[in-house]
């Protein structure tokens, strides 16, 4: 497949989120510029490598990007389009937090050419917001939404989590409904993990969380609400008006190429897999731009098709099963597939099997069931 999804990944934050276990730093205005060299010295090398490919989508993530400030940001896009063969239409996303994201920076960027943004907003609530560790407040996220809409954004997301401390079916829906009255183009909404390493993990006994019951609650009133407001759910989490979904998501969900710049970053081009080692100081001096390699084995590809596959709401092609596998193993996802149909929790038809809701919200146990049958 030539064409290619870029990830660009900028490691920094004001402040970690109590709830955050991805690879990112306290911002640290001396270590930007050193980080963006490397960054742009590792570009050139996998344009090189990657002349054939045409890159149709681009996602800077972290991390909080926009921390770093426009003119860096700015710099990296177009260093970008120096290295690589950019389609024309390519979906280019940022994402921001609303306390770094001014009318200067949102302006800039999208004069830039940057036509997606996603803001992680969490909650429309204060002190939920405190509650994990977030810097910003309610105001500042729907100033920063409508500033983002004043300057010429028309593809905006952004991320809701449920199931907060002390957060109740209501306090939910008012974020909900906070988010719906902002008209984004997407909405992204997870319930809280509790990561080992985490601030909120090792003060979980003392967390007043929704049990499950009631997390599935808040789960499906934010389907039946996204939903009523013609948003389409075309993944797990992931909800969108029409035409509006991720591309570059899509791109992980589909097990298509994608490579990933930046210390900590994932790649996946031709059935091989990359990735970066989680340390700032070797990257940054140039020693980690060689990637680890690992070959995908043809049960691993089918096990990733699977896993990813049931992700979405479109589910899993069986013709699409086969080529990963066989017509004995197809016969048994069949049958395993209508077995879950009966108890509820997906449809099952000549072409495809996908989850509903309700198996949405057990989609782990259900992929164990048919990765178990490999």
């Amino acid at each position: 497949m030539k064409n290619l999804g870029l990830y660009i990944h900028i490691p920094f934050c004001k402040q970690k989120c109590l709830y955050c276990d991805f690879y990112s730093l306290k911002a640290d205005n001396g270590l930007y510029k050193s980080y963006c060299v490397a960054l742009i010295m590792e570009m050139k090398v996998w344009g090189e490598k990657l002349k054939e490919k045409t890159i149709d989508t681009i996602y800077f993530g972290g991390g909080t990007p926009s921390v770093i400030g426009y003119e860096l940001i700015n710099l990296l896009l177009n260093e970008i389009r120096k290295s690589f063969n950019i389609e024309n239409n390519a979906e280019i996303t940022i994402e921001v937090n609303p306390e770094s994201a001014n009318e200067e920076f949102l302006r800039e960027i999208f004069k830039n050419s940057f036509n997606r943004i996603s803001f992680g907003v969490q909650s429309f609530i204060d002190s939920e917001l405190k509650a994990i560790g977030r810097i910003h407040n309610a105001n500042e996220a729907i100033n920063a939404i409508k500033t983002a809409k004043e300057v010429g954004f028309l593809n905006i997301s952004l991320d809701l989590m449920f199931n907060l401390p002390n957060q109740s079916i209501n306090d939910f829906e008012k974020s909900i409904e906070k988010a719906l009255e902002l008209k984004p183009t997407h909405i992204s909404a997870y319930a809280l993990k509790l990561e080992k390493g985490t601030t909120l993990y090792k003060n979980k006994n003392s967390l007043n969380l929704a049990d499950e019951d009631t997390e599935f609650l808040m789960y499906n009133r934010l389907v039946d609400k996204l939903k009523q407001k013609g948003y389409f759910q075309y993944e797990i989490s992931n909800f969108s008006q029409k035409g509006f979904e991720s591309k570059h998501n899509l791109k992980y969900w589909n097990v298509q190429d994608y490579l990933g710049l930046g210390v900590s970053a994932h790649s996946l081009i031709d059935h091989k897999r990359f990735f970066n080692k989680r340390d700032l100081k070797s990257y940054t001096e140039g020693k980690n731009i060689k990637k680890i390699e690992a070959i995908i084995t043809n049960e691993e590809k089918l096990k990733e098709y699977i896993l990813l596959g049931l992700r979405k709401s479109n589910g899993i092609s069986l013709k699409q099963l086969l080529i990963y596998s066989n017509e004995e193993f197809l016969n048994k996802f069949i049958t395993k597939a209508d077995y879950i149909c009966k108890l509820g929790y997906g449809v099952l038809t000549q072409d495809a099997f996908c989850l509903n809701t309700k198996g949405f919200w057990v989609s782990n146990t259900i992929i164990n069931e048919f990765i178990t049958l490999i």
